[in-house]
């Protein structure tokens, strides 16, 4: 129950009238706590993100037009549940955008967003592989992290965007171009402890939760540099890159994405990444699968073995997405399909050529989706959103997700 300024009045009155000065102040003071109590919870942040519900699977798309201006009808923003525009950047210890369009381009997704589909989620997303050299130093002192932080919250409320996502590649070990030190085990928690804050405190004026998330990979060696038990807490959830397992920059091939280990030689599998998050206690729900919607390519130089998998090879160059890979490449010109039913994945061998090419196909995507569903994890996001032509991929998704 919350007092009128007429009860107010009344019980002020009646006070007066039956005790004396002193106890009347007290009890009214008393009241008047109350009243501030249960106005400031009526109008505190929602504790409910957008598309947060737990019967709600997240579809998150990461959009990466670099300097292109987005044609807002090729996207179908009905099968989403939130857009990661990539990327921002941080300089001189601020975010600010990454690329000439990225200002229009966040306003038109706002505006698409907003009319056709209101309850998705538009996230900056900040960093990635080419923007993440100033993490580190940004988030070394406090008074750095305020900095980025207010920043962040001008760049959100100017763009009305409903979230942020951290991609720093990486905390404590080497990226791109990337500074690194072991401090930022500890400062990549605080980082996030304090951006949680400080949304929540702009939460309370705008009535909105504003979403945090990551990005991180599933390579074993992230976790020996991070703390991700303890920076999780202050996450709504988790982007896994379960994906680029292997790539061209190696001189060895393998499948990129396999939901299961398929002698790994490096033991790495998105299974293995999500069990792994689940032994540090990461509730599943918080657990965000990622797949690949493009293809990496070797071809082999060593000798073949193993189906052609996990052979010395050097980058053969076809980077294509789904769409293009069925046109071009998947039983044509010699670039035989295959399927590895222990790693639950596709790919292609062209016998004469040597090349070995690892990507997803529908199968493998219901696949994914199953396990999301059977292990009740929080959704599948993809790298990334194909603005030139139908993601056939996300129809998958979307389908076994809804």
């Amino acid at each position: 129950m919350v007092l009128s300024g007429r009860g107010c009045s009344l019980l002020l009155y009646f006070l007066m009238k039956n005790f004396n000065i002193y106890i009347m102040v007290q009890i009214f003071r008393a009241v008047l706590t109350v009243v501030s109590l249960m106005l400031l919870i009526s109008c505190g942040p929602k504790q409910v993100s957008v598309n947060s519900s737990s019967n709600v699977k997240k579809i998150i798309a990461y959009i990466f037009p670099s300097n292109d201006t987005i044609d807002t009808s090729k996207i179908d923003i009905g099968r989403l549940t939130h857009i990661n525009y990539s990327f921002a950047k941080i300089n001189n210890g601020c975010i600010e955008t990454g690329y000439l369009s990225d200002s229009i381009n966040l306003r038109l997704l706002r505006e698409h967003i907003d009319k056709n589909n209101p309850k998705a989620a538009l996230i900056i997303s900040v960093g990635g592989w080419e923007f993440s050299d100033q993490f580190s130093d940004m988030a070394l002192s406090g008074t750095s992290r305020k900095k980025f932080i207010e920043s962040a919250l001008k760049f959100i409320q100017y763009f009305k965007l409903d979230g942020i996502d951290v991609d720093w590649e990486y905390p404590g070990r080497p990226g791109k171009t990337n500074n690194f030190r072991a401090e930022d085990k500890t400062t990549f928690n605080l980082l996030l402890d304090e951006l949680r804050q400080a949304l929540d405190s702009i939460g309370i004026i705008d009535n909105k939760h504003y979403i945090t998330s990551v990005a991180i990979p599933a390579f074993h060696e992230f976790y020996a540099t991070t703390e991700v038990t303890e920076f999780s807490k202050h996450l709504d959830f988790i982007n896994l890159m379960t994906y680029d397992f292997y790539g061209e920059w190696e001189p060895v091939s393998g499948h990129q994405s396999n939901l299961y280990d398929a002698k790994s030689p490096k033991y790495l599998s998105a299974d293995s990444a999500v069990r792994f998050l689940l032994q540090k206690n990461i509730p599943a729900d918080k657990i965000v699968l990622g797949i690949p919607f493009y293809s990496r390519s070797w071809k082999i130089t060593g000798q073949s073995n193993n189906e052609n998998i996990h052979n010395l090879g050097q980058g053969a160059g076809i980077n294509s997405v789904y769409e293009d890979l069925l046109s071009e490449y998947i039983n044509i010109n010699g670039y035989n399909q295959h399927w590895d039913s222990s790693a639950c994945v596709p790919y292609l061998w062209n016998e004469n050529l040597d090349i070995f090419v690892t990507y997803e196909n529908p199968e493998s995507v219901k696949i994914k989706c199953e396990y999301i569903k059977d292990n009740k994890l929080g959704g599948a996001m993809f790298w990334k959103y194909n603005l030139q032509k139908e993601n056939l991929l996300l129809n998958v998704i979307y389908n076994e997700l809804n």
